[in-house]
């Protein structure tokens, strides 16, 4: 069982997502981003990134430098889409 906070980020693998705990553990699922996007967009997790779905309570900050980029708790930097940085300003503040 995988609890949602102990969730750091989803990361796209083609037609898979890798989940990353707080932990450093992994689990790939078989389903979609978009498919986890659609379930988890209203349990705290934002689309930063093609790529990448963040789960907001482990923000730490983000940056508009080099293209725009998330800072986890953890340190993990994740990049946020051009198109991306107004809606997660709107979020985030």
């Amino acid at each position: 069982v995988i609890h949602l906070s102990d969730v750091l980020y989803v990361k796209s693998d083609n037609n898979y997502s890798d989940f990353v705990l707080l932990n450093e553990q992994r689990f790939l699922s078989s389903r979609t981003l978009k498919d986890y996007e659609k379930i988890l967009g209203d349990q705290g997790f934002f689309r930063s990134h093609r790529q990448y779905l963040v789960n907001l309570d482990h923000v730490s900050g983000y940056s508009n430098n080099d293209g725009g980029y998330i800072k986890m708790s953890t340190g993990k930097i994740i990049p946020i889409g051009r198109r991306k940085v107004a809606e997660f300003r709107k979020i985030f503040l």
